[in-house]
């Protein structure tokens, strides 16, 4: 019984950490849209950067930098 309680359990842990993957990959893949669609170059590096963040308030900046950034690095800056 408790074997099945750590599985259910485990298992809502590992669907909520997929759930959260998945909304930080497109809110990845829309900052890499704006991006394009503005006509910003985007560096291997910096896409690698912007793929690999799980961090959603560092993504939520990024994609509002990116609506008027002059560039990808500016969107990528470190200060707020």
């Amino acid at each position: 019984k408790h074997q099945a309680i750590g599985r259910a359990e485990g298992e809502a842990r590992g669907e909520a950490r997929g759930e959260a993957r998945g909304k930080a990959e497109g809110k990845a893949e829309g900052i890499l849209r704006v991006l394009d669609a503005r006509g910003l170059r985007v560096t291997e590096g910096q896409r690698a950067r912007i793929v690999a963040s799980t961090d959603h308030e560092v993504l939520d900046r990024w994609l509002v930098r990116a609506v008027t950034a002059e560039s990808t690095s500016a969107v990528l800056a470190d200060e707020p």
